[in-house]
């Protein structure tokens, strides 16, 4: 494999736009020196019995875990940026089931292009498994004639710790834009404001001009890059995870995800073939940590780019909705937004709002779901949760419910359901309680508001709950 080249428009300072910010504060100044030879090398593992035929490898420094690769989903995870002091003795597990969902530290893409999945074919090779510098390549193979070649390297940084320098050759017959890498950190897109971590983005749009965003279904904007500007998530102690460009031969820009918040970096299509016929993308860029200090001045610097209030109301776990306000786009919304009902501002069990969902005959049940946009609520396998909802009802047949699915990769692979009773007829407001304990793997729960019949059902007071 012929490792990708980036010389033609590397930058004279290594980290573009965002090297030359964090450099440019006085924090950066203070930072002390970290004298460190890293002592890196790979353990491999069995993977989970769903990731079976995927190659999945330990990363220590020494005696201690920091990070992850793997070539099922296809990505590098660090655990942390820098060593543990020497006093300390960290380890890591991860879960049954690991996706963006369960993630430990912050990864990035390493296979590419992305805008075809399943990859027909992918494949990693290691340049360097042990020693002060850890460094591999990995070759993606589409059906159509495309091939993304990828290379990265592990070094230490004397104030920045850990930093991966990465490379992305993609090759296409075809121009077609390009999502090169996608950066996300754990605890990114968990609904559980306890666990809830770096709670914002900060993205370098051009020189000298940086903007940033909360976390909320009404803030997941299509921000353009500059050619060497970066994007990231703020802030946590310890790690602040980055992707800095280098340098990309073309317009580039981060569009965000509207329910995992992960950052994908992309490029626009080639507008041109090159000498071989072929479009081309390159792009170089680093992955690390920024120090929260750092990170601190980067955020007060930062112009707000949050969207406006919404009448659309919400869904968030572990308390009351009663959908009497919209979302506020101005803060950390960790909750998602209702698909197929009806905002009814004139009647409501504890204020004058409710959501109406309407029956399509019986044998065709309407169901409303909190799942158009924002974090999904994950469910552990061992806790128990309870789920509560105020009915009201207008129906000449059929009846109304509410359910929760479980559900593992997507909101169609549903692993159980649970039901409540039904109500018939038209009532007044009637509570409705389902209590269970989710399916093995920790699971997605989703909630619906359910009419199989004919008629109307008003839903308010809606709480998902996990019980002591």
């Amino acid at each position: 494999m012929t490792a990708p080249t980036h010389d033609d428009t590397r930058p004279a300072l290594p980290g573009g736009l965002l090297q030359q910010a964090i450099e440019a504060t006085p924090a950066w100044r203070r930072l002390p020196i970290q004298a460190h030879t890293p002592d890196f090398h790979l353990v491999s593992f069995p993977p989970a019995p769903h990731a079976a035929g995927s190659d999945w490898y330990w990363i220590y420094d020494g005696a201690h875990k920091i990070g992850l690769i793997q070539t099922w989903n296809k990505e590098l995870e660090m655990f942390r940026f820098s060593p543990p002091a020497a006093d300390e003795t960290v380890d890591y597990t991860i879960p049954p089931v690991h996706h963006w969902a369960t993630l430990v530290g912050a990864k990035i893409s390493i296979n590419a292009p992305l805008w075809e999945t399943p990859n027909p074919a992918f494949q990693i090779e290691f340049v360097s498994r042990a020693g002060p510098v850890l460094e591999f390549k990995t070759v993606t193979k589409l059906d159509g004639g495309s091939v993304g070649e990828g290379t990265f390297r592990l070094a230490w940084d004397t104030r920045l710790g850990y930093v991966w320098q990465c490379g992305m050759h993609c090759t296409m017959p075809d121009p077609k834009w390009t999502e090169f890498c996608n950066l996300l950190a754990g605890g990114v897109s968990v609904s559980h404001h306890s666990r809830k971590r770096w709670q914002k983005v900060i993205n370098g749009v051009s020189s000298g001009k940086t903007t940033w965003f909360y976390h909320n279904p009404l803030n997941y904007p299509r921000v353009s890059l500059a050619s060497n500007g970066f994007t990231g998530f703020v802030r946590e102690p310890g790690m602040n995870p980055f992707v800095a460009l280098e340098s990309v031969n073309g317009p580039v820009r981060m569009a965000t995800c509207d329910l995992w918040y992960d950052l994908g970096i992309q490029s626009e299509a080639p507008a041109t073939a090159e000498a071989d016929g072929m479009h081309h993308l390159r792009a170089s860029y680093r992955f690390l940590s920024v120090p929260d200090p750092v990170a601190e001045t980067l955020e007060q610097q930062a112009e707000s780019q949050n969207a406006g209030k919404s009448d659309v109301p919400g869904f968030r776990f572990g308390v009351v909705n009663d959908f009497e306000q919209g979302i506020n786009g101005g803060e950390v919304y960790n909750g998602s937004t209702w698909r197929h009902v009806t905002v009814d501002r004139t009647r409501g069990h504890s204020g004058s709002v409710s959501l109406k969902v309407s029956g399509k005959g019986r044998g065709a049940p309407a169901v409303g779901t909190p799942n158009r946009s924002g974090t999904a609520t994950y469910g552990e396998t061992a806790k128990h949760y309870r789920l509560s909802v105020w009915v009201r009802t207008a129906l000449t047949d059929g009846e109304a419910s509410i359910a929760v699915d479980d559900c593992i990769w997507n909101w169609d692979d549903v692993r159980a359901t649970r039901r409540s009773a039904g109500i018939t007829g038209t009532t007044d407001w009637t509570k409705l309680t389902l209590e269970f304990q989710p399916s093995a793997d920790n699971p997605f729960l989703l909630v619906k508001l359910c009419v199989d019949g004919t008629g109307d059902a008003w839903f308010d007071d809606c709480e998902l709950v996990e019980m002591p």
